[in-house]
Formats: C-alpha cells, sequence, structure tokens
C-alpha cells in the first residue's frame, strides 16, 4: 500500500533520474530548487522548508512514520557482508 501524502506531493524526477525524486510542493516554490536524492526523502520532508509550505501536518508526520519504519525494516533485513 502506498502513502497517500508521498503519492500527492512526492514524485520520481522529472529528469529521468532514477535517483532522484521531486517534491511537487517545494519546486514549485523556490527559483533554486533542484530534485533531491531519494536516500534523503526524510531529512526533506523534515526540514523548515517543507514544513512551512505544508498545511497537512497529520499527512506529514503518517508519512514520515511511514518512511522510517520502513528504513528501520530495510536495515533489520539487510545481509551481514
Amino acid at each position: 500500500m502506498l502513502q497517500p501524502y508521498l503519492e500527492k506531493w512526492i514524485t520520481k524526477s522529472q529528469n529521468k533520474d532514477p535517483k532522484r525524486f521531486d517534491c511537487k510542493l517545494c519546486g514549485p516554490a523556490d527559483k533554486k530548487y533542484k530534485e533531491l536524492y531519494w536516500d534523503f526523502i526524510i531529512e526533506h520532508l523534515e526540514g523548515r522548508f517543507h514544513k512551512l509550505l505544508c498545511n497537512d501536518e497529520q499527512g506529514l508526520g503518517e508519512a514520515l512514520s511511514f518512511l522510517k519504519d520502513r528504513r528501520k525494516n530495510n536495515k533489520n533485513t539487510a545481509k551481514p557482508k
């Protein structure tokens, strides 16, 4: 199941770079905006600028919980080297 907040605001790169994502909330509001790496999606969503533009605090909180749980589960299932 996909997370509704992420479906609404986060999309894959417009430049077709599989390592990057586009924030439909921050991109149009910032002239210097550059697509960010997927590795930093949590940091982006927790950032001041994104929170300033976001009017759905509950959705943002649920999205962050979803991503943090997913990151934690991925670390637990990673194979040791």
